[in-house]
């Protein structure tokens, strides 16, 4: 059943009276309604008395479904109604759903982060150990050149050059130490 909101005409003969009401679509413009959302009385002249609304239905019946008519809708507009009624939608789904979507999105959003963080993290370190190794292959390439510079430099007598100890020479260092 599809609901619409529109005005059903009052009053009589050149004084119209129109009543706001919640109504089937498929139901003649003065037939039964369904509820009794105010009323618009076109010849009073206090702007105020001169549409009545109940505001709370007609919200009620606007979430609902129903569709007001284009008169409706711009009275509805001049009142603040439709603004109301979007501003509380609006309010609604921001409220319900986006937040369970959030939370699913930033746990989701957490854990690729994590991923690519470890993955950054195996990256340099794996750079790290080839700079190493690296390190430690020139240091190996150059060892035996710094040990040559070095014996230029200071020239001093290699363990091939000593003779081994023999029994004279550690009686003559017995000796000595024990005077």
């Amino acid at each position: 059943m599809s609901v619409s909101l529109r005005f059903t005409r009052m009053g009589k003969k050149k004084f119209p009276f129109y009543r706001l009401v919640a109504v089937d679509s498929r139901k003649a413009r003065d037939g039964a309604y369904l509820e009794k959302l105010g009323h618009f009385d076109p010849m009073v002249k206090d702007s105020e008395k001169q549409v009545v609304l109940n505001i709370k239905r007609i919200l009620h019946w606007l979430k609902v479904g129903a569709q007001p008519s284009k008169t409706v809708s711009d009275i509805f507009h001049k009142n603040g109604i439709l603004k109301t009624f979007h501003d509380e939608k609006l309010t609604e789904k921001k409220a319900s759903k986006p937040k369970k979507k959030r939370k699913k999105q930033t746990h989701a959003m957490a854990e690729k982060l994590k991923s690519r963080e470890e993955s950054k993290f195996n990256k340099e370190r794996s750079i790290l150990k080839k700079l190493e190794s690296q390190k430690k292959k020139e240091a190996e390439q150059t060892k035996p050149a710094e040990e040559a510079k070095q014996a230029e430099k200071n020239p001093s007598p290699k363990k091939e050059d000593i003779p081994p100890p023999t029994k004279e020479n550690t009686q003559n260092k017995e000796k000595t130490t024990a005077i």
